[in-house]
């Protein structure tokens, strides 16, 4: 099964005009993400789902991967 966005959070955005520059922009978009830290726990877990599914959304990565992280495999 393929992913398919059915539409972007980022619409409205620099992310939402094709760019000669695509993983710049997905660089900048998890850098913001990060800087804004919107959440108590969890930040970075998200941002680096946010990035694979950036990619995806770009044709850059053809299908989402799920990253555990050496916190998260233990907690399983």
């Amino acid at each position: 099964m393929r992913y398919k966005p059915r539409s972007t959070c980022l619409s409205g955005t620099s992310m939402s005009r094709p760019s000669s520059f695509p993983l710049v922009e997905i660089g900048m978009v998890h850098y913001q993400f990060e800087t804004i830290r919107p959440f108590l726990d969890g930040n970075g877990r998200l941002g680096r789902l946010l990035i694979a599914f950036l990619l995806v959304e770009r044709a850059l990565l053809p299908q989402p991967l799920l990253y555990l992280s050496d916190h998260t495999e233990p907690a399983r």
